[in-house]
């Protein structure tokens, strides 16, 4: 089964990470906090804030008048309330505009303002400073600006705020009304109007004199409602002559049955008292049923009208000649009331039916007949008269209703002039910088520094440190440093089994490498140096160091514990057999495989059970020999043989041979002759063969051999080497069908054991 290893998806970052990065990197992010520090304190030494006043202003409203005419007409007041954000906006516009910054350097002098700040006598220059230091800024759910203003000097920083106030109430009315001085204007526009109007209501009064009217609209409703009752009178005074000449036709036929009915009407008149002409009677019929209608009607137009209208006074004047017309008839004919008396004893009585004579019903009826007749001519002549008058009043409605509109459109202008007059009036009398609608309710203040700003500037510059450095510590450890760097790693993000983390020590004040970087010397139990393992150079004294398998050294409980990790990794496979071959190689050079090699292969040897052998497989040492008291060391052919190994011994259990110690070209002679050495390996009495391989590569002989062995360590320094090639040498030996243990090496604990502590 293939052993390559597998990346398994990235995790969050826990609260370690953060405070490995942080703990790692302290010093860069020291460094950068300690740059913002003095950049703040440098701030504070030769920057002070400058000297500022603040005022505040309230709009309680805006009249925008766009043109010289009625107030109503063209101006109209908008409210700042907190809705009203676009005013305040616009406001806000005008008070920061380089016009009115402009005008206040001008008023002050461009010298003055620029006295501290360069000098010069340039007027843009001077409205460009105080346009630049000017700040405006609306207070949350009001109509209120806070104005502030900067300057280094205290002195002019007060009156400069003044000017930009009292230029900025100019600048408003300049732009909201910009009528400026119309007194004269609107007092003869005034005038105009009001000669207009009285020579429309001169014309009006002789067009209503005309038609004898005081509105044409009433009248007109007036004469429509008379001009439908006629009407309707007309056609129930037609409806009962109708009645009356049907019943006369019935009385005279049972009544006189032989006579014609054309005679009855004189012949059956009424024989007492002295004989009344019938057209006096019918005149005086008609004359009563008028006058009685009249009054009915006066009646009615008393609930309809007020008393003094025209159609009231028109009935009433109707009345009155109806009652002259009888009373002249009853003086002329005094019998004439018997003959009303016996019309009205003629009408139909309640009760049973009395008797009556003949001749009388017909005169009866012939005199009502009459009446209805004079009834019907009369309201004909009536509604004749009334449609002519409200034709009339149609004629000349059009010119009144004119002449109408005309006095109303008049008035109203001249009551909005009127106003315009009183406003440009009280505005003359406030003066050009009176604006009723800007109020100051915060006077500008005395300069004073703002420290509060420059404080919270100096600690931005601490705080932009402090990010700046953690920033820089995490973009270095997750996208710039790359290397393998703790031993949760190697298993989160490279997918291979971790065997052992060994970390670095530091000794006598010094830091120094855990594990060598195989210029190691080794020495045996007398004191001479068995084996050059390096370049074959001698190396200084200086460099001499205590044996990997000392009992003294440092790395001491850690080779055992590796020791002990791989005793158990073979118990845990059930590998029992010997000689168990085991290979320590290094993903990049100075990972200090080969220190480790011999640490382990010490260590394994004083267990007891049986000998280990230490072959050194490096192929950069070239042609040197190992030497054992003067005499050269034997090689991994002589080792196997009992009889000539004494000189590979370098303490009890332990041997150390160069495989490359007859002069063959290992590259050139591997794997064949690694395969003829096996079945000497199996028939030896060594327990464990360590085999100390070069790092790897592409061409390297570790991966030509990684496939004999039962299990191949790869050491992995710790900050040094990148993950990439961590697990290209993992693909490498995954492919080679070896089992494959990490061992990161040279690791740093940089986050205090109070915070946490990694196994």
């Amino acid at each position: 089964m293939e052993n390559r290893p597998q990346i398994p998806p990235a995790s969050g970052m826990a609260l370690d990470d953060i405070y490995y990065v942080i703990f790692r990197h302290k010093w860069k992010i020291m460094l950068l906090l300690a740059a913002g520090i003095v950049a703040a304190g440098t701030i504070y030494r030769t920057k002070p804030p400058d000297y500022q006043s603040e005022a505040k202003l309230m709009i309680k409203y805006v009249v925008d008048n766009a043109s010289p005419g009625p107030a109503e007409s063209d101006a109209h007041m908008q409210s700042t309330d907190p809705q009203g954000q676009t005013i305040i906006n616009t406001e806000i516009e005008i008070l920061t505009s380089l016009d009115v910054a402009k005008k206040a350097a001008e008023d002050i002098g461009p010298e003055k303002i620029l006295a501290r700040v360069g000098g010069g006598h340039d007027l843009m220059q001077a409205a460009g400073f105080i346009n630049g230091h000017l700040k405006v800024v609306p207070l949350t759910r009001s109509s209120v600006l806070a104005v502030d203003l900067k300057h280094p000097d205290p002195e002019m920083v007060q009156p400069i705020l003044n000017q930009i106030i009292s230029e900025y109430k100019n600048r408003h009315r300049e732009i909201h009304q910009p009528h400026g001085n119309f007194s004269d204007f609107y007092t003869q526009t005034t005038d105009k109007f009001k000669n207009d109007l009285a020579d429309i209501e001169k014309q009006l009064k002789q067009a209503r004199t005309n038609v004898g009217v005081t509105s044409t609209e009433e009248a007109m409703k007036e004469y429509s409602k008379a001009i439908e009752k006629t009407a309707q009178d007309i056609r129930d005074a037609e409806a009962e002559m109708a009645f009356r000449t049907a019943s006369f036709n019935a009385l005279t036929s049972l009544s006189f049955p032989n006579s014609k009915v054309t005679n009855a009407n004189t012949n059956l008149l009424p024989k007492s008292g002295p004989a009344i002409p019938s057209r006096v009677t019918e005149e005086y019929a008609r004359v009563s049923k008028r006058l009685a209608n009249l009054w009915a009607r006066d009646e009615e137009l008393g609930h309809e009208y007020l008393p003094g209208s025209t159609i009231v006074e028109e009935n009433s004047f109707e009345i009155k000649k109806a009652e002259a017309q009888k009373q002249k008839l009853e003086e002329e004919y005094p019998g004439i009331k018997l003959s009303e008396s016996q019309m009205l004893a003629s009408k139909p009585q309640s009760g049973p039916a009395q008797p009556a004579d003949p001749a009388l019903n017909l005169s009866n009826q012939v005199v009502l007949m009459s009446a209805l007749k004079s009834k019907i001519d009369y309201l004909k002549s009536r509604l004749t008269e009334l449609q002519a008058k409200a034709a009339k009043i149609a004629d000349v409605q059009p010119q009144i209703s004119e002449l109408e509109q005309g006095e109303l459109l008049v008035r109203e202008n001249l009551q909005n002039y009127t106003k315009s007059l009183w406003a440009a009036r009280i505005n003359d009398a406030l003066g050009a910088d009176k604006v009723p609608n800007i109020i100051v309710i915060q006077e500008p203040s005395p300069p004073g520094r703002d420290w509060a700003k420059r404080y919270k500037a100096m600690m931005m510059l601490v705080v932009a440190g402090l990010g700046g450095g953690l920033v820089w510590a995490f973009l270095i450890e997750f996208y710039l440093d790359t290397s393998v760097k703790r031993p949760k790693e190697v298993r989160a993000k490279l997918g291979l089994p971790l065997f052992l983390s060994i970390p670095e020590i530091n000794g006598n004040g010094w830091r120094h490498r855990a594990l060598g970087n195989g210029q190691l010397r080794l020495k045996n139990g007398n004191g001479h140096t068995p084996a050059a393992i390096g370049n074959g150079t001698p190396e200084p004294a200086a460099t001499l160091e205590i044996a990997p398998w000392d009992q003294k050294h440092s790395l001491r409980p850690f080779y055992e514990a590796l020791r002990d990790r791989l005793l158990g990794y073979f118990e845990a496979r059930n590998l029992t057999h010997n000689p168990k071959l085991v290979a320590v190689t290094g993903s990049s050079k100075g990972s200090g495989a080969t220190t480790l090699a011999m640490g382990l292969a010490a260590s394994l040897s004083e267990t007891g059970d049986g000998n280990v052998l230490l072959v050194d497989m490096n192929q950069e040492h070239g042609a040197s020999q190992h030497f054992h008291k003067g005499r050269p060391n034997c090689g991994l052919d002589d080792v196997l043989e009992n009889e000539t190994r004494q000189t590979a011994l370098v303490q009890e259990n332990l041997y150390v041979v160069n495989a490359n110690s007859n002069g063959d070209h290992l590259p050139r002679i591997l794997p064949k002759r690694f395969a003829s050495l096996v079945p000497k390996f199996k028939a030896s009495d060594f327990d464990y063969i360590i085999f100390d391989m070069p790092p790897i590569s592409q061409t390297s002989i570790t991966l030509r051999l990684a496939g004999f062995m039962d299990t191949v360590l790869l050491v992995v320094e710790s900050e040094k080497t990148s993950r990439d090639a961590v697990l290209q040498a993992g693909a490498l030996l995954s492919e080679a069908k070896a089992n494959v243990n990490v061992v990161l090496n040279k690791t740093r604990a940089y986050i205090p054991a109070r915070l946490h502590q990694e196994i």
